[in-house]
Formats: C-alpha cells, structure tokens, sequence
C-alpha cells in the first residue's frame, strides 16, 4: 500500500476517535446537566401524603420530600392504596350538613363559614374560584385542621378541593393542595388524594399535596391566590381537578351514586378540632373585616357551571351566607371591585368554647 494512504488512513481514523471523544464528553456534560436539573425539580417535590390517624403504625418523618416525585405513578389509572378507616371519615360528616349552621353552640368536629348556593330543580356541574393562600396556626396535638375549600354535593355524595393546613395529613404547617370525596357522607366511602381508589390522575404538572409557595400576609396587606376548579368538561360525567388551569385528574362518574350533577355547591373555610377539644382554630388569614380584602381572606371570581354547560355567577337569589360560631362570609364585602368578578371574605380567628370569639 502507498506510503500516502496510509498516513491518510491514519490521519482519518484518528480525528474520528477524537471527535467520538469529543462528543462523548458532550453527552457526558448534558446528562451531568439534566441530572441536575432533575434533582434540583425533585428538591421543589411536596411531602408524600402519609396519615397517621388511617395507619397508627407510621411515624412522623421527616425525609419524605422528594417521595412523590420518585415514586412511580400511572398516569390514566386509578391508584389503590385502601387505608381510609372510618375514623378518617367521621371528621368530615359533620360538614355536609345540607342547611346553614348559624348556631353559636361549638361542640367540636368540623365548622364551615362561607357560601352555599342551592337549586331550583337545575343542575350545576362544576364551580371554580380564585382562592387567597393563607396559613392558619393549627394545633397538630388537637389534631387541627383549617382548610379553604370548594364543595359540591348531592345527595350522600360529596367532592371537595382546596387547599389545608393540616399537619396529621402532611406533617407540616404548610397550605397544601388536597382533594377529598364520599359517595355516602362518609359511611363507608371517603379518602383524601389518592389514599384509596377513585380519583385518576391524568397530569403531574403539580402533585396533589402541592405546597403552595406564596402565601398572604395579612399584616402586610399582602394576598396572593390559586385558581381551584371543579367541573365536567364531557359527556362522560367525569369530575376534573384543575389548578390554575391545569386539569390534574378526575372522579369517575361510576364512582358515585346519582352524581351526574350537583343541587349543592359551597364555596368557604373549613375548620377541625377533635373532640373533647373546646378551641377551634383560625380560619383563613385568621381574621375577619367585612370590608378589607387585604387582611381578609377572599374567593374572587367565583363561577359556577349550569347544566347547559355555561358559566356565570352564582344566582344571588339562591345563595346563603354560612356564618358560625366564630367563623363569617359576607358576598358582598367588596362589590364596588368590578375586577374582582363575584367575591366574598371570610373567616375568623377561632377560639375556646363557651367565649365568644
């Protein structure tokens, strides 16, 4: 062979082993990179949902950060995890109560202080509003809660979202998204999130125990909101979770038992003591002026879905103010804002039973 070709031939193969060098080290770098990013998205991750009160056995830890992220999910199923006890469930019954609770009589269980529209006869099927972020101190000994929330109902059945501050729940004092549901006011049926099967998640764009990270300072005059929806979007009669329109899964319609629309809706604050507990905690920003949007809590744009599957205000003939013992809604705290749509405050500070609030 000519002395030429083969120094041609060497001098081929050597500068494509140093490009195939080259690129390696590329490649190398880009997944160093992607790593990185992957593991600074998982540090955002919320707490996986473990609660206590389903499962005595489990511990509070604190290294469960990243445990929703890591863990594998099927998106379009319907995860089965069956630890919901009926202790679970007594907590929320005393919140379906189909009538507003103006009793200044405090006895433990769950308060609710909002809104509540009923029907004429018509159907709605779904409910949407801005929700102002806060974060109530809750006493986690007492077992506490304190949630903002978004409630249709009918019937026995029930589908809540929103977002809590609920320690035995999540292990912490953060406001965190949940969903929750009943097909029989809590007899035999019910669980947060994914914590027994029935809701299919279809999106991991947030997770359902989201941490949301700005939070309302009300001394600040400081509000920040998600917007939390509930709806059917097809013939299907499916329930979709959307935040900040973003569709995270839905309760199929077998799920339920005559639930292919609602006769109840309730937009408001709900609050939790386990009895013998005799103090309630705060609701919302923990405060309550009827006419201050800045130190109150708010829903703004509320909307409700008719049957015919259009949207619009809540009729203000068949909407109720809920007030209870400690706790206030007013709808029209600060209607001279036109930019805020249909809105309302509410909330309150809790307190002891047998002292008013």
């Amino acid at each position: 062979m000519d002395f030429k070709v083969i120094i041609v031939l060497f001098g081929t193969l050597f500068f494509k082993l140093f490009l195939d060098d080259v690129e390696g080290n590329i490649i190398a770098k880009e997944e160093r990179k992607n790593q990185s990013v992957v593991s600074t998205t998982k540090i955002v991750g919320a707490k996986n949902y473990v609660d206590p009160l389903i499962d005595d056995s489990l511990k509070h830890e604190d290294n469960h950060e990243n445990e929703w992220l890591e863990k594998e999910h099927h998106f379009g199923t319907v995860p089965a995890i069956p630890r919901t006890t009926l202790k679970h469930r007594e907590r929320f019954k005393y919140s379906t109560t189909k009538a507003p609770n103006y009793s200044l009589k405090y006895n433990g269980g769950v308060e609710f202080a909002g809104l509540r529209l009923r029907s004429e006869g018509q159907g709605y099927i779904g409910a949407n509003a801005y929700v102002a972020i806060h974060k109530p101190k809750v006493d986690s000994e007492s077992h506490q809660f304190s949630s903002a929330s978004i409630i249709i109902e009918r019937g026995d059945n029930q589908i809540q979202a929103g977002w809590t501050v609920h320690p035995d729940l999540y292990h912490d004092n953060n406001p965190r998204f949940y969903i929750y549901w009943t097909r029989d006011n809590y007899k035999s049926t019910g669980c947060y999130n994914t914590d027994c099967p029935g809701f299919v998640i279809v999106s991991d764009t947030y997770p359902l125990n989201y941490a949301f990270p700005e939070i309302s300072d009300p001394n600040k005059g400081v509000q920040h909101d998600a917007k939390i929806s509930i709806e059917q979007r097809d013939i299907s009669g499916r329930w979709y979770v959307s935040l900040n329109d973003n569709v995270l899964g839905y309760w199929p319609q077998s799920l339920f038992v005559n639930f292919g629309s609602a006769d109840t809706i309730r937009w408001g604050g709900q609050v939790y003591s386990q009895p013998p507990t005799d103090e309630s905690p705060p609701m919302g920003s923990g405060k309550f002026y009827g006419d201050n949007p800045y130190r109150t809590a708010y829903m703004k744009i509320v909307e409700v879905v008719f049957g015919d599957n259009t949207y619009g205000p809540p009729p203000g003939h068949l909407v109720e103010e809920v007030d209870t013992r400690c706790y206030f809604g007013g709808w029209e705290s600060y209607s001279s804002d036109p930019s805020q749509g249909y809105h309302f405050l509410y909330g309150g500070k809790g307190g002891k039973a047998r002292i008013a609030c």
